[in-house]
């Protein structure tokens, strides 16, 4: 099987993802990527089974706890969701944590305001994904609000690709 993923073609069942847990179990990054890989494919069990196995692994960290917070939320489980997410705030430290992260967390979570200031701050750092921020899967409840594209707009993204056509 094999799914579409920010443009990029990943393998489910022999990914380097999955390669990479088996060699190294405590790899969370990996399976964050790969928890993300199967939600962006509308896989939201398995990523949810991943993404509760990361969070064990490395409950501090800002990706393990924003991917069970989108996961969580994904699956209408939002108590659950805004628990791990108020746990997470309360024990986290000064570590970086890139917007996007935040902005797709808020925006299943349906803190439209939340997730678009944290796009604001995605778009001031000039992250990739603002590329195809438009028709990004797990971006999709931003979709539609005249604030998302006007903000997009704003930053000079265009409107919608077009092949050539010669």
């Amino acid at each position: 099987m094999r799914i579409l993923v920010s443009g990029a073609t990943v393998r489910t069942r022999d990914s380097w993802g999955l390669k990479a847990i088996e060699r190294d179990p405590h790899n969370f990054r990996a399976g964050v990527l790969l928890a993300g890989c199967y939600m962006s494919a509308g896989q939201c069990d398995e990523g949810l089974r991943i993404a509760k196995s990361m969070h064990e692994l490395a409950p501090d960290f800002a990706e393990t706890n924003l991917l069970m917070v989108t996961h969580l939320a994904r699956a209408g489980k939002r108590a659950d969701a805004l628990r791990v997410l108020k746990s997470w705030e309360h024990r986290r430290d000064d570590r970086y944590v890139h917007p996007i992260l935040r902005a797709i967390a808020y925006a299943w979570l349906g803190e439209k305001s939340l997730a678009l200031d944290a796009m604001r701050d995605t778009i001031d750092a000039r992250h990739t994904v603002c590329l195809f921020a438009r028709s990004a899967p797990f971006l999709e409840p931003l979709h539609g609000l005249p604030e998302f594209d006007r903000m997009l707009t704003e930053a000079g993204l265009p409107q919608h690709l077009k092949a050539d056509s010669t």
